[in-house]
């Protein structure tokens, strides 16, 4: 009730863009300046302009590999606003990357103080979504 839309980022690589932007076309939001197509690549500070503004964050179906684990969630905290901003992050299962999904899980929880997967009501019981809360800033040792 009464949340005002600043911003939406649909962000991919840049294969992805044009079918990214064609969905917003669809939608008929392209004229839409609040809906901004870019790529990102996690780990990189390319929108850097975004940096601690995101109240929410959106992975879905982003954890394939566990070396990729890390700078999606360095560029998910990079994002998102430092006091109460969340993430919604979700994988398919049945997909198999087993190893990939618990090293996500495990690096999550010390990232993050409440990591919380959502009951599997509406939706195909091998998609597994979480959500992510509680932000912690993690320092780099000099």
């Amino acid at each position: 009730a009464g949340t005002r839309l600043e911003l939406v980022a649909l962000t991919d690589r840049a294969p992805l863009l044009e079918r990214l932007r064609g969905n917003v076309a669809r939608n008929g939001l392209a004229q839409d300046a609040r809906v901004q197509v870019a790529e990102v690549l996690w780990g990189e500070t390319r929108r850097a302009d975004w940096a601690g503004t995101m109240d929410l964050v959106v992975a879905a179906a982003c954890v394939y590999d566990a070396p990729l684990v890390d700078p999606l969630l360095d560029t998910i905290a990079l994002y998102l606003r430092p006091a109460g901003g969340r993430c919604l992050a979700s994988f398919d299962a049945s997909v198999g990357r087993t190893a990939a999904y618990a090293h996500f899980l495990a690096r999550a929880r010390a990232r993050f103080a409440s990591v919380l997967e959502l009951p599997p009501r509406d939706r195909l019981p091998h998609v597994r979504i979480f959500a992510l809360a509680g932000l912690r800033r993690i320092v780099a040792q000099p």
